[in-house]
């Protein structure tokens, strides 16, 4: 009983967001947390479509969690900002950035500017499991590397490149933030700056492609072109699995 009020909270919780979402989301824009995704996915993203297949219940749960998680570590950088009287540093979180150019919107977790040092310290947390976790961190870390995806990365990199181009070129500094949510082990890592240049190059090349084919988008079908999905996976977690496969 008080599971299934739990996750009913949680199906109208997200419907109420994805509303919002499509209210507040432009048309043709994309969003900077799909970095790496499916590039037909991409293209129902920027035509608001219609999701066919939304989270289960349990995922719905896992995802709560880390929006919990993204809420404390808000208060803790309201925290620091707060307890900061010089105005050496400009604490941001939960802000909105934009690449216009790009058609390119999304908000970042959390960033750093040093103004003495023209520094620019961004981050993205991510809460993860153990598995994921043991991949990235474990002793055998550098042998399951072709086992990671760099989305991660590419997503992070974007958030800095939005932000840095509202300053004076700053030295920029992405990282990621991996929260265990088996253990609450936390680790740091900086993200390559050439990332900045892989996110971008992506970026541009999605623009074009969604703008060559428009439309004709609906007609591409899974695994008939590269990138559509990038991993055979992501059709099992996507919210237009059957309309893209027909089925709705």
């Amino acid at each position: 009983m008080f599971k299934d009020i739990y996750y009913n909270y949680l199906i109208d919780n997200n419907k109420q967001q994805g509303l919002k979402r499509l209210k507040t989301k432009q048309k043709g824009w994309l969003s900077i947390s799909s970095a790496g995704s499916c590039n037909k996915k991409q293209y129902y993203s920027t035509t608001r479509e219609q999701e066919t297949n939304p989270p289960t219940e349990d995922s719905l749960a896992k995802m709560q969690l880390g929006t919990i998680l993204h809420s404390d570590f808000e208060k803790a950088m309201k925290h620091q900002s707060d307890m900061n009287n010089s105005n050496d540093k400009q604490y941001y979180y939960e802000y909105p950035v934009k690449i216009e150019e790009l058609r390119l919107e999304g908000t970042l977790d959390m960033a750093i500017y040093d103004r003495v040092l023209n520094e620019l310290y961004v981050a993205d947390l991510k809460s993860i499991g153990s598995y994921p976790y043991k991949l990235r961190f474990g002793r055998d870390k550098a042998k399951n590397k072709n086992k990671v995806s760099n989305n991660y990365e590419m997503q992070v990199a974007t958030y800095a490149i939005a932000l840095s181009n509202k300053l004076e070129e700053p030295n920029v500094f992405p990282q990621l933030i991996f929260y265990n949510k088996d253990t609450s082990k936390i680790k740091t890592t900086n993200v390559p700056l050439y990332v900045l240049d892989d996110a971008m190059a992506y970026w541009e090349d999605l623009v074009d492609l969604i703008d060559e084919l428009g439309d004709d988008f609906k007609d591409v079908s899974p695994d008939s072109m590269i990138g559509v999905p990038y991993s055979s996976w992501e059709c099992n977690y996507c919210q237009y699995k059957d309309k893209c496969h027909n089925l709705s």
